[in-house]
């Protein structure tokens, strides 16, 4: 297995390096470990939702989710998502062949609330709320099948 890394969706000098087995990271500074980057490919991303910290990343061919300290989740036939803003509360669901397998509820980021406020052209929700973003690759198959390659 070629030896990769993620990126942190939020912190642009913030990354994991991969280590021998799935699961195996280790966070550093993009800027004090650049020439260990230029060889390694770029696997997944990570980033936070409320207390939650979720991993979307492509591990030996196969797209993966892992949230928290939770086990990998296989990307593929069956597997669904949904996501809903209810006031400043968030919902993200994952099920398999139409059954709930977990439901993570938090507050919603400052950011994702005052979207319409920020000046960054081209903002856009996903990219304040790392559940979102694992839901809009769910709901998009060519996506799933391209990103992290």
């Amino acid at each position: 297995m070629q030896h990769g890394y993620l990126q942190s969706q939020d912190r642009f000098d913030e990354c994991m390096l991969t280590g021998d087995s799935e699961g195996e990271f280790q966070t550093v500074s993009k800027s004090l470990h650049a020439a260990a980057l230029e060889t390694r490919p770029l696997i997944g991303m990570y980033g936070v939702a409320g207390p939650h910290r979720a991993f979307l990343y492509r591990w030996a061919g196969q797209l993966k989710i892992r949230i928290d300290d939770g086990a990998p989740i296989s990307v593929g036939a069956g597997l669904s998502s949904s996501w809903e803003l209810t006031g400043d509360q968030a919902r993200f669901s994952l099920s398999r062949d139409g059954s709930t397998t977990s439901t993570f509820r938090y507050a919603a980021s400052r950011d994702l609330l005052n979207i319409q406020h920020d000046p960054t052209p081209f903002a856009e929700p996903d990219h304040f709320d790392f559940f979102l973003f694992i839901h809009r690759v769910l709901q998009d198959a060519p996506r799933q099948d391209r990103i992290f390659r």
